[in-house]
């Protein structure tokens, strides 16, 4: 065999992969992405990569990781789906040219950023909350087939479900309990105290939970409908401002300081008792030596 005779074989080996690459026939799986394939629009296999861990944000470093829970979640809605063909792993993978589509999803962690939003409490405060999330795609066929194959049609069921269940939550909640970061149990002494100083305080000895309490129901709720619903799985929530309105704040601040005066009008009211008891009792024993003064002034003179 001559040289031009093996020069022309190894052309055929390399033209052969490169030509079934650009037909369509065979398509790479990176490690970062899931693939859904398609006929007509209609799903007929599932790549499964796992999830991709980022560099420095866990020990195997850049490295694939294969979680058996994403691919025990899609195996089991699918296990009586003959039609639906699920494979493990990245890497090459063949597909019929012109007819079957890939459509790739990210497997790693994706930011969602919410815009600040207005919400009335259950006692009637308007906060101004802003939140973000991080989350990622659980199920690609579900996601593909709810959503379609882009993350901004995400973006905004995200808007949706989030924001409407930060939106329920915080109008079943008292401006106290959004703004405090945890409930926490108060000494019988110090509740005493309170029911003295005023409303406000006694509202806050009968808090039934915190802002941690009111984050995690929240990710709970919007985490299980995203699931249902887009094959999405909620990783965490943020609750990155929380503020009250202008007109909250000046209300807050009104209340306040009318809260503080009582309190120094109380405090001077104590003051002002106090005086009189002392102002009685130093005019008592005044009286009572000028009164001995006096009888001891009458014995003197009649003798």
């Amino acid at each position: 065999m001559n040289l031009k005779t093996i020069g022309s074989l190894l052309l055929v080996v390399l033209l052969i992969p490169f030509l079934a690459y650009v037909s369509g026939a065979v398509i790479i799986v990176p490690e970062t992405h899931s693939v859904v394939i398609t006929r007509f629009g209609e799903v007929k296999e599932a790549i499964i990569t796992g999830f991709y861990e980022a560099p420095g944000t866990s020990p195997s470093g850049e490295k694939m990781v294969i979680d058996d829970k994403q691919l025990e979640f899609v195996q089991q809605r699918y296990k009586d789906d003959s039609s639906v063909d699920i494979q493990e792993g990245a890497g090459w993978y063949l597909k019929m040219p012109f007819v079957e589509k890939a459509h790739y999803f990210d497997a790693r962690l994706l930011d969602w950023d919410g815009e600040k939003k207005e919400v009335a409490t259950r006692d009637l405060r308007t906060l101004l909350i802003d939140s973000a999330s991080r989350w990622r795609i659980l199920d690609p066929i579900q996601y593909y087939e709810a959503i379609g194959a882009t993350t901004q049609q995400a973006q905004d069921r995200l808007d949706g479900v989030i924001v409407s269940q930060i939106e329920d939550m915080i109008a079943e909640t008292r401006l106290i309990e959004a703004v405090r970061h945890e409930n926490l149990e108060l000494d019988e002494r110090v509740k005493e105290r309170l029911e003295t100083v005023g409303e406000e305080e006694v509202d806050a000895a009968n808090i039934r939970y915190g802002r941690m309490h009111l984050i995690k129901t929240i990710q709970e709720k919007a985490g299980k409908e995203l699931r249902n619903r887009f094959g999405i799985q909620m990783v965490d929530l943020l609750i990155t401002q929380l503020n009250y309105t202008q007109q909250v704040q000046q209300q807050v601040y009104d209340r306040m300081t009318a809260e503080r005066k009582r309190i120094a009008n109380r405090y001077r009211a104590q003051g002002q008792r106090a005086k009189s008891e002392i102002l009685g009792e130093v005019q008592r024993r005044e009286d009572e030596i000028l009164s001995r003064a006096e009888q001891r002034r009458e014995e003197i003179l009649g003798t």
